[in-house]
């Protein structure tokens, strides 16, 4: 690969000789400025100012003129591949760490490995790039704001393009993902206006968070039956989106997944509960709810239903996800049935909230016999819940499960919790904790200076 990548720099003619054709030393400095990703460099990119070379001179009047540097054409060959600088592109290690140049049409040398992070950033003349088939990676950021990106290859040497490679490419109206990709990352194409259709890679497994949020013009796009998972938000705001077919194979649809969609639209004018796969994505309410039987699992249906005062859920759902009941703010009353193993989980998330995260109205909480688990944020700021009831098959609480629960006195921690994440109970100011003398929780509350007291 190194050998590719020294042969298209020669080729090009932009290796730098000396007298009698004798290669000339790099600059002893080379390896110093480019160390890394080069963080200075990287900063003017994303402010827009790209790097400058230009020098400025007195005249014999007293004022100044501006002289250009020349380009740096020191390439250096290290143990992990090419560093250096030739013409507008910037490596390290093969991997190109950023541009700056100006031309519409951009073809990347050959031999290079990885598009870095911010490579491309807000290069606003950039219509086309073309990607050897050398590279694997496009990393994070990499096509950030390039405005005017129209067109774009990504060979089926990639097998990773990284979160928001290409957020806010608004002029890009399609794009083929090839087979050979095998994991995306979140809100890689969030805010692509322009895009109309985009092939998904026939392997991957999962839709990451955010991934086409708000491509509002995106009309084709077909989910591969190896998917088992849709994150939260992946095809939010694609109001054109009006047909989409979700495989069998998918088991797990994230909080506001289709939202703004024409598909989600339809869906909800023929039922105000939209089931997929046994998993409730939506529901309509505006007072009491009946979860219909034969759903396994609530998949954010009820975010936002602010007129929703009770919830009655059936013996046939496992699961409560993140969101799923976020922002209820009049909720008061929720059943939750003894076939419930799960209320929400720890994946990270910017859309997705506690299960009944911000339900601030609600006031009493049992948690049945059943459940093993509480997610993160579970009831984050239930300002009004002063009666929760823990269970003896409960094994883990999650990060800020009830931060902010500021009317909460008591809560008894079964001895069966062994692990709780950070800031569980932060903002409780009246909260006393009750657990086994030399269990887990107990260390917890000793490390983290919570109240408690032992029984």
């Amino acid at each position: 690969m190194m050998k590719k990548l020294w042969k298209a720099i020669a080729l090009a003619g932009l290796m730098s000789f000396g007298i009698a054709g004798c290669e000339t030393e790099p600059d002893s400095n080379t390896e110093a400025r480019t160390a890394g990703y080069a963080e200075t460099d990287r900063a003017r990119e994303t402010k827009g100012g790209g790097v400058d070379n230009s020098k400025t001179s007195q005249t014999k009047n007293g004022s100044e003129k501006e002289t250009k540097a020349p380009e740096t054409q020191a390439v250096k060959e290290t143990e992990g591949g090419f560093t250096g600088e030739v013409g507008d592109f910037k490596f390290y290690n093969n991997e190109l760490t950023s541009y700056k140049g100006s031309d519409a049409t951009v073809v990347i040398p050959d031999g290079v490995t990885a598009i870095g992070p911010f490579a491309f950033i807000r290069k606003a003349t950039v219509t086309t790039v073309v990607i050897p088939d050398s590279v694997t990676t496009i990393h994070s950021n990499a096509f950030q704001e390039c405005t005017a990106l129209t067109d774009i290859n990504i060979p089926n040497s990639v097998t990773e393009i990284k979160g928001e490679a290409f957020t806010w490419c608004t002029s890009l109206k399609t794009i083929e993902i090839p087979d050979s990709v095998t994991e995306i990352g979140i809100d890689a194409f969030y805010g692509c206006d322009d895009l109309t259709s985009a092939k998904l890679p026939s392997k991957l497994a999962s839709i990451p968070e955010g991934l086409f949020d708000g491509c509002k013009k995106l009309a084709d796009v077909a989910i591969p039956a190896t998917v088992t998972k849709i994150g939260p938000g992946a095809f939010s705001g694609c109001g054109s989106l009006a047909e989409i077919e979700i495989p069998d194979t998918v088991t797990s649809i994230g909080v506001n997944a289709f939202a703004g969609t024409a598909w989600l639209y339809e869906k909800m004018k023929e039922d105000p509960f939209v089931v997929v796969n046994g998993l409730l994505i939506k529901a309509d309410m505006t007072d009491d709810a009946v979860v219909p039987d034969g759903v396994t699992s609530i998949s954010g249906a009820f975010i936002g239903c602010k007129y929703l005062s009770s919830v009655k859920i059936p013996n046939s759902v496992t699961a409560i996800e993140n969101g799923s009941f976020q922002n209820c703010e009049r909720l008061t009353q929720v059943e939750i049935p003894d076939s419930v193993t799960r209320i929400g989980d720890n994946e990270p998330s910017d859309i997705a909230g506690g299960a009944f995260a911000g339900c601030v109205h609600l006031s009493n909480i049992t948690i049945p016999n059943s459940v093993t688990s509480l997610g993160r944020g579970a009831f984050l700021g239930c300002s009004w819940l002063v009666n929760v009831e823990l269970p003896d098959s409960l094994t883990e609480i999650g990060e800020r499960a009830f931060a902010n629960c500021t009317a909460l006195p008591s809560l008894e921690i079964p001895a069966s919790v062994t692990e709780i994440g950070k800031n569980a109970f932060s903002e409780c100011p009246k909260l006393t904790v009750t657990v086994t003398a030399g269990s887990y929780a107990e260390q917890y509350c000793k490390d983290n200076g919570v109240n408690y007291t032992t029984k």
